[in-house]
C-alpha cells in the first residue's frame, strides 16, 4: 500500500493522466507466501493440499451459504482459482518514469504482520 501511495502522489504531483502503472516489486507462488506470513505470525505454515475440485465446490458453496444469510463470502470462486494460476507483472514503467523504487516482500510483510499484531491483539 505504501508504494501504491507513492505512485498516486507522483502521478498527482507530475499531473498524470490516462496511464496506468503496475505497483509491484516482484511476485512468488502463493504457498511460499502463506509460508513467510505464518513464520511472522509464529504459526504454522499450511500444509495441507486441497484438490482443486474440492476447492471449487467449496467455493461456490460458500458463495450460495453468503447469499442467503447475507454476509461476505469467506472464499470465492474466483480467490479459488488465483491459488492454481501464476502472475506475472512488469514494473519498469513505474520505475522509469516515476523513478519509484519498490519497498521488497520481507520489508513490506514485517511492516504489515506487526501493524496487525499491535493493533488486533491483545494482552489478557
Amino acid at each position: 500500500m505504501r508504494d501504491v501511495v507513492e505512485i498516486v502522489w507522483q502521478v498527482y504531483s507530475r499531473n498524470i493522466s490516462g496511464e496506468k502503472y503496475i505497483a509491484n516489486a516482484g511476485s512468488i507462488p502463493i504457498k511460499q507466501l502463506f509460508d513467510q506470513i505464518a513464520v511472522r505470525f509464529q504459526k504454522k505454515s499450511p500444509s495441507i493440499r486441497i484438490n482443486p475440485l474440492i476447492l471449487s465446490t467449496a467455493a461456490f458453496l460458500e458463495e450460495l451459504r453468503s447469499r442467503l444469510v447475507g454476509s461476505e463470502p469467506l472464499i470465492t470462486r474466483q480467490s479459488a482459482k488465483v491459488t492454481k494460476e501464476n502472475f506475472y507483472f512488469q514494473n519498469q514503467k513505474a520505475i522509469q518514469q516515476l523513478a519509484i523504487s519498490f519497498r521488497n516482500l520481507d520489508e513490506t510483510l514485517d511492516w504489515c504482520c506487526q501493524h496487525y499484531l499491535q493493533a488486533y491483539t491483545t494482552n489478557k
